[in-house]
């Protein structure tokens, strides 16, 4: 990849997927599936709802990024992203500074299999990891997609791609929670 900021996002992903492979290696599956004390939810339910959410995104993205790609959209970067976009990602890092209930359609399955969302969180992860490649070369800042939670809500789609991995951080750091608590 040419762009230092899709090279960063495949480190970040790497990160994540690293962390959550560790978190189950550490624990009983019983521990992952232990709902977290409050209602929360539990690790297993973490993975699961980062994997809904970007099968939900990685088709948008990839839209996006061929059309761009067909309108001619190229640039190297660095990009820049305006108030909303930054804004987003400042509230998706952990820690978590404000509680958000996840939007219709992006809840985790009920009670998943602690091997089935493991392999779920990684399989889109890995499928956004080619997003990437198909991103590249493109002006992630001129590109714009749509959320899936919400039509009111457009993203640069590298903001976009920024957001997703800042989401699997803060699902990491509640399942930590989570574990913890319990």
């Amino acid at each position: 990849m040419s762009s230092l900021e899709l090279e960063d996002y495949a480190r970040q992903i790497d990160s994540v997927n690293a962390e959550a492979q560790a978190l189950i290696d550490s624990h009983s599956p019983a521990a992952l599936m232990h709902p977290a004390p409050g209602g929360g939810w539990s690790v297993a339910e973490c993975l699961d709802h980062v994997a809904v959410t970007a099968e939900k995104y990685i088709p948008v993205l990839r839209q996006a990024l061929e059309e761009g790609r067909a309108n001619g959209a190229t640039g190297q970067g660095p990009f820049q992203y305006g108030f909303m976009a930054r804004t987003f990602l400042w509230m998706l890092e952990p820690p978590v500074r404000m509680r958000v209930k996840a939007p219709t359609g992006f809840a985790p399955r009920p009670q998943p299999d602690v091997a089935a969302a493991l392999a779920a969180y990684l399989t889109q992860h890995a499928e956004l990891q080619k997003v990437l490649l198909l991103a590249d070369g493109l002006d992630l800042a001129a590109i714009r997609v749509t959320s899936p939670a919400s039509d009111k809500i457009k993203f640069p789609v590298g903001a976009a791609i920024g957001i997703l991995t800042a989401h699997a951080r803060r699902h990491l750091w509640q399942a930590r929670k989570a574990l913890s608590a319990s």
